[in-house]
């Protein structure tokens, strides 16, 4: 879900000051133990709350028309992740939900229960407080678990209706494992977003990053284009898959001019690079 002015999610370190990196080194085992988190019917002491919260992910509403003060702005852009507008009854799994938009969208759309996956990792300043706050402020029946997608066992957490995995993919060093967890635990649907790349490549492939190549991120790894990402999903043992939306040519071709004005990158590897949404079914 990364833009040309946005940062990546909970993976990803954004770039900070270290200040603010300093204050948000130390978390509670559990989101629901931060301090502060009473008093929320005052739309003041939320929005109090939510200012000491030194670094958001998402930008989204809270009640009392309070804001969250986040790099990436998901609502809208939800129509690219074709979620049913109905949950009801199903239960659903948020791999990589950091502040919890994801997760609190599939409660309004009547999820009977959902499960916020995250690193949260204090190292790289995606701590849960952001969650937290959020969690608490829209009393929000979620039940958050620390952990890697690696972790994921069907045998510890049972199966979900539908899985979000939202820009994580492109953050792991083995993003095909990482599928085979997901499909694990899935009991219909699987919506993977990530980054893109090699979309000029008429066969499946996937581009590696060494260092920092994409958008300056050490901890961007693999790219797949969007047929790499749909085979991966086939192999992980899921009967279908499909891309439901990818990022188009002009924009593509937008962005790649910026990056050329800006970094002096290659326009043709610019081109290549976007992103894309698949839907996996069991």
């Amino acid at each position: 879900m990364l833009e040309l002015n946005e940062v990546p999610v909970a993976s990803q370190a954004p770039s900070v000051p270290q200040s603010a990196q300093r204050g948000s080194r130390m978390q509670p085992a559990s989101p629901s133990d931060w301090p502060g988190l009473e008093g929320f019917d005052d739309p003041k002491v939320l929005q109090a709350r939510v200012d000491r919260v030194p670094v958001w992910f998402h930008e989204f509403e809270l009640p009392g028309g309070v804001w969250t003060r986040g790099y990436y702005k998901p609502a809208p852009k939800l129509h690219r992740f074709c979620l049913p507008e109905r949950l009801d009854g199903q239960r659903v799994l948020d791999v990589g939900a950091w502040d919890g938009f994801f997760t609190f969208e599939c409660e309004k759309r009547g999820a009977a229960s959902v499960t916020s996956m995250d690193v949260w990792d204090p190292a790289i300043n995606a701590t849960s407080e952001g969650y937290a706050v959020a969690h608490r402020a829209l009393n929000s029946r979620a039940v958050p678990i620390r952990g890697s997608v690696h972790d994921l066992d069907p045998a510890v957490h049972g199966q979900f209706d539908l899985v979000l995995y939202l820009g994580v993919l492109y953050h792991l060093t083995n993003p095909f494992e990482s599928l085979q967890k997901l499909r694990a635990v899935t009991k219909k649907t699987l919506i993977v977003e990530t980054a893109s790349d090699m979309q000029l490549t008429s066969g499946p492939a996937l581009a590696f990053y060494p260092g920092s190549e994409l958008n300056g991120d050490g901890s961007n790894w693999f790219a797949p284009n969007a047929s790499a990402l749909v085979g991966m999903c086939k192999a992980a043992g899921f009967r279908n898959a499909k891309v439901v939306w990818s990022m188009g040519p002009l924009t593509r071709a937008t962005r790649a001019a910026i990056r050329f004005v800006r970094d002096r990158e290659n326009p043709l590897r610019g081109i290549a690079r976007g992103r894309l949404v698949v839907h996996a079914t069991v």
